[in-house]
């Protein structure tokens, strides 16, 4: 919680930063600086280290502000064996961080479960993996698109039909944690929407249908006119 203590001149560099960081951007605006210089711009920030104009500034592996790199010359150096990809600049941007480059004709793919390196995957082949009990749907190579990863592919005028809704539970272990089992809905099949969709759950009905907008409506218990609330 921040506790109010005194007011501070503009001026005069405005509040003092805590022990470690500098102001940025004071001697601009008390130069006169068109942007600077505006009344609508009165704040300039604390931080641990200023970068100039041309300049970006580098993290370092706790996310903190650590150093100051040249554009021109390619920015902060990546982390580890990663290099520095889509570059641009004649436009100031000095591209990011990846483990291996994707051309154009290729997609980047992840390893979110045991936070493997980034690979690149040809999106006429089919592009990236999916994860186990799931398959690609709405793939478009034509368009450059690999599509996306779903348990079940369904049609434009059909609309995909869950198992359950979810649900959690929780307990108290002995450690003095929470333990949290999550229940996820999961893909069963599909249904078209012309025909009323998916089924409701027991003791609800389908409402607000609207099928030459291909929409199927929503689950309710009771459906209420547009000029009556529930």
């Amino acid at each position: 919680m921040y506790n109010p203590t005194g007011c501070a001149s503009f001026n005069d560099g405005g509040c003092p930063c805590p022990e470690g960081e500098v102001k940025c951007y004071t001697n601009a605006r008390q130069a006169g600086t068109e942007f600077f210089s505006e009344p609508w711009y009165p704040y300039d920030y604390c931080t641990p280290i200023c970068c100039e104009e041309g300049e970006e500034t580098c993290y370092d592996e706790t996310h903190d502000p650590s150093s100051c790199a040249s554009i021109a010359e390619g920015g902060c150096d990546c982390n580890g064996e990663q290099v520095k990809c889509y570059a641009d600049l004649e436009h100031n941007y000095t591209g990011y961080c990846m483990d291996e480059c994707c051309t154009d004709q290729q997609e980047a793919c992840y390893d979110y479960e045991t936070g493997g390196k980034q690979t690149c995957a040809d999106i006429e082949a089919g592009g990236c993996p999916c994860a186990e009990g799931e398959v690609k749907c709405g793939a478009d190579p034509e368009n450059n698109y690999a599509g996306y990863c779903t348990e079940l592919c369904c049609q434009d005028d059909e609309e995909l039909c869950y198992s359950s809704d979810y649900s959690y539970d929780y307990s108290y272990d002995d450690d003095g944690g929470w333990n949290y089992n999550y229940n996820y809905p999961q893909a069963e099949s599909c249904a078209p929407i012309e025909a009323g969709g998916c089924p409701c759950a027991e003791g609800e009905v389908k409402c607000g249908a609207d099928p030459e907008n291909n929409y199927a409506g929503y689950c309710t218990e009771l459906c209420c006119q547009d000029d009556e609330e529930l």
